[in-house]
């Protein structure tokens, strides 16, 4: 009976001491799965002070007051840029994206916004004779006090935006549209409408309600 007492006790013993082996081995695997840590990856910074250029990228960057003239700014990215003061006269901004962009008080006469997309901007007394805008978006941007007469807004979408005491004489209105816009004591003397989406939803070749309630 001693014997097999013994044998069953080194038997206990020898089995203690392989779980006791296969916790140890395990632990370090769970201590490096739990110091892994993630790939992070980095996004180069603006670069400010670039010079205009087609497709240069300015997004975000404060470029209050600078001098754009004839300034070729084809396809760039000016997304959320401060353009407040800048001079625009007959730049080149086709296909460029100022996408919530403040360029409040700027001057763009005879500057070509073709293509352009200023969804949410900010132009506010803006001063754009003779400007082009042909299929702009311009979608809740805010044009308040603005010079737009002369203008070419051919095809441009102005959804939602607000167009109050905006000058737009002698502007071309033609397939733009202006649902859901505010043009309260907006002028258009002399202003070209054909086939203009209305505030109201209505397409018309003759002068549109000034809000979408008519």
């Amino acid at each position: 009976m001693r014997k097999l007492g013994s044998f069953i006790l080194v038997i206990a013993l020898g089995a203690a001491f392989a779980l006791a082996g296969c916790s140890s081995n395990e632990e370090p695997e769970r201590s490096a799965a739990a110091t892994t840590v993630a790939p992070t990856t980095t996004t180069a910074a603006v670069n400010c002070k670039a010079a205009a250029a087609p497709g240069v990228d300015l997004h975000g960057c404060d470029l209050t007051g600078v001098d754009f003239f004839q300034k070729d700014l084809t396809g760039a990215n000016l997304d959320g840029a401060k353009l407040d003061k800048v001079y625009l006269n007959q730049a080149i901004l086709i296909g460029a994206s100022l996408k919530g962009a403040s360029i409040t008080y700027a001057r763009a006469e005879s500057a070509n916004f073709t293509d352009a997309n200023l969804d949410g901007a900010d132009l506010t007394g803006l001063a754009a004779t003779w400007s082009h805008f042909i299929n702009a978006n311009l979608d809740n941007s805010n044009l308040s006090f603005a010079r737009m007469d002369l203008t070419k807004l051919t095809g441009a979408s102005a959804i939602n935006a607000t167009a109050t005491a905006t000058d737009f004489s002698f502007a071309d209105l033609t397939q733009t549209n202006l649902t859901g816009s505010n043009l309260s004591e907006a002028v258009f003397l002399s202003t070209i409408w054909s086939a203009t989406i209305c505030p109201n939803g209505v397409t018309q070749s003759t002068e549109c309600p000034r809000t979408p309630a008519g």
